[in-house]
C-alpha cells in the first residue's frame, strides 16, 4: 500500500517531477525466495500456530527442486523505483 502512495508522499513534501516505476526481479529459486520473503520464518511461525505440519511444509519445500531442474520461475516480487526533483 505505501508503494501506492510513494509518489504522491513525495510531492507532498516538496518533490517534482515525481514517477515511480515497477520493477519486476525473477526469482528462479527457493533459495532466493526464502531471502526476500522469509518463507522459513512464516512457516515456523504458521507450523508453531498449527496452521499446518512439519511434515506438509518439507513437502511443499521439497517440490522446489522439481522446480529448480526445470529452470522455470517460481515467483516474481515487484520492487519500486520513484524519481523525482528537489
Amino acid at each position: 500500500m505505501a508503494s501506492r502512495q510513494l509518489a504522491t508522499e513525495m510531492s507532498r513534501h516538496g518533490f517534482n517531477s515525481t514517477s515511480l516505476e515497477v520493477v519486476p526481479i525473477f526469482i528462479p529459486n527457493f533459495l532466493l525466495a526464502n531471502m526476500f520473503i522469509k518463507i522459513d520464518d512464516l512457516a515456523a511461525i504458521a507450523i508453531q500456530e498449527n496452521k499446518f505440519s512439519q511434515a506438509i511444509y518439507d513437502e511443499w519445500k521439497n517440490s522446489f527442486a522439481v522446480v529448480g531442474d526445470s529452470k522455470t520461475s517460481i515467483g516474481l516480487l515487484n520492487m519500486f523505483a520513484t524519481k523525482a526533483l528537489v
